[in-house]
């Protein structure tokens, strides 16, 4: 219940998913720990790639195809890496999904500071 909050304020709670960055904010809670709190906010390129592997999926693509048509476009994965696995657009198109309701941010929102 409390990570649930945590994302409804739009507070970071463990990992940054791809498609958003997080970035210190004065209004946000310090954690325990005492780091300054921490808010999402999208990052353009990688909401696009989300955008695309979503319409490349529902277009019946497999998710080693959606991987392939991303790299030919020119969307590589966050770190660096030569191709997208399967499971990591399997994740990431459940997650789109997930972060848009859980934060409960729509696209264009968190972009302006």
């Amino acid at each position: 219940a409390a990570l649930r909050a945590k994302r409804r304020r739009g507070e970071v709670a463990g990992a940054v998913p791809f498609g958003w960055t997080a970035v210190a904010d004065p209004t946000v809670r310090p954690t325990k720990r005492g780091l300054p709190g921490r808010r999402l906010i999208a990052v353009p390129q990688e909401q696009a790639a989300i955008e695309e592997m979503r319409k490349l999926r529902a277009s019946g693509l497999s998710l080693r195809a959606v991987g392939r048509e991303l790299i030919a476009r020119g969307h590589r994965p966050r770190r660096g890496g030569r191709h997208w696995h399967p499971d990591s657009i399997r994740g990431m198109l459940g997650e789109a999904r997930e972060k848009e309701g859980v934060y409960g941010l729509t696209e264009g929102e968190g972009n302006d500071g």
